[in-house]
């Protein structure tokens, strides 16, 4: 077991949450120092680490977030001269106690491990003797196992550079390797492919097999392309949207072709041609949520031809619009929208009349994300 693996299971341990109000094992916090330090420092950091997560785990003593801890480690360095000062402190957290506290001089290197691993000794001993209060609840006797169609898909615990992969999606299937994970507790992973934005998942760990389906992560999308009909406009529209800030903010274009008068008795059809160039903006949600809405800023070009003789000339119309909203349900590589406009027609129109619709017009349509 070296040195990266151990450093970056005691990331993973100690971002665990575990359940509320239960009884368990003695929970204990490694609080590291909240300052850069220097690669001296940082060296002899890794090596209490270490010793402490070999100590801990061989004496059934569980490592937990701060919050939920019944004892801290904390640790604390700084540079003396050509020397570092070791300062190692083991907190009871129900009175805030400080029940060991030793601080050493040490040189770096080798020769500083004698007196690390006897810092390490003596506040493992503290804890052992605090633990009495606390009654067994037992640990996972089962591997967890993980489905998904995400294939390559990695899943990884902890956070920042000493996370740590718990495997690979293949042929839809992950067994991870067993680890004996507090019983009752809550233990969160982070699932991560090329391309795919990363999601958050929480998984409750209970008597019983854990068998967890994770979904498809949505893409990272810069480039969507639509379609869509208008209930209120009789038209089809087509468009494009680029997103110079993938799934937030977006410039595109659209054509929307429309016909009226064709249900109504006598009528001759009038056909409306717009060309639309808009900007918008997701709001509230992330990038990955199931629902998204996004506003945006638009302008459009009309031409309109009446179903009359050829010599009628066609009517050219101008509009904005201050605001649209497009309410977005998000999938993985598509999304179904239902957006609302109110153009504002200028005064140079010929065909609609100019200001503001009274009604919204509604499209509704999918996208495909890429």
């Amino acid at each position: 077991m070296n040195d990266k693996w151990l450093l970056s299971l005691i990331i993973l341990l100690t971002s665990n949450l575990f359940a509320e109000n239960s009884l368990s094992r003695p929970l204990v916090a490694i609080i590291l120092p909240d300052v850069p330090i220097n690669s001296n420092q940082a060296s002899l950091n890794r090596y209490l680490q270490n010793q402490l997560l070999q100590l801990l785990t061989s004496n059934n003593l569980v490592l937990a977030n701060q919050d939920k801890a019944n004892f801290f480690i904390k640790i604390n360095l700084y540079d003396l001269e050509n020397r570092i000062v070791v300062n190692l402190q083991v907190i009871d957290s129900k009175d805030k106690a400080i029940i060991y506290s030793v601080q050493r001089l040490v040189f770096p290197g080798l020769l500083a491990e004698e007196s690390l691993n006897e810092i390490c000794q003596q506040a493992l001993s503290t804890l052992l003797k605090n633990q009495e209060r606390f009654t067994l609840l037992g640990s996972i006797e089962y591997a967890l196992v993980f489905n998904s169609t995400d294939e390559g898909l990695k899943l990884w615990m902890g956070q920042g550079v000493g996370r740590f992969l718990l495997g690979e999606i293949t042929e839809g299937r992950l067994n991870a390797p067993y680890f004996p994970f507090e019983l009752g507790s809550t233990i969160t992973l982070i699932a991560e492919k090329e391309n795919r934005w990363p999601r958050n998942l929480s998984i409750k760990l209970t008597q019983e097999p854990v068998v967890a389906t994770i979904e498809p992560l949505n893409v990272i999308s810069n480039q969507q392309a639509l379609l869509a009909f208008s209930p209120t406009r009789f038209g089809i529209r087509a468009g494009y949207r680029y997103f110079p800030l993938p799934d937030k903010f977006m410039i595109g274009t659209d054509l929307f072709f429309s016909l009226h008068g064709l249900l109504k008795t006598n009528a001759l059809p009038v056909y409306h041609q717009e060309l639309r160039f808009s900007t918008g903006i997701y709001l509230f949600f992330p990038e990955d949520h199931w629902i998204r809405i996004m506003a945006g800023l638009a302008s459009s070009i009309y031409l309109t031809v009446l179903g009359l003789d050829k010599g009628i000339n066609p009517f050219f119309d101008y509009s904005i619009e201050p605001i649209w909203l497009s309410f977005e349900w998000n999938q993985s590589f598509y999304t179904v929208f239902l957006e609302l406009r109110v153009p504002y027609f200028l005064p140079n129109s010929d065909f609609f009349q100019p200001g503001l619709r009274e009604f919204p017009w509604i499209t509704l349509g999918g996208a495909l994300k890429w």
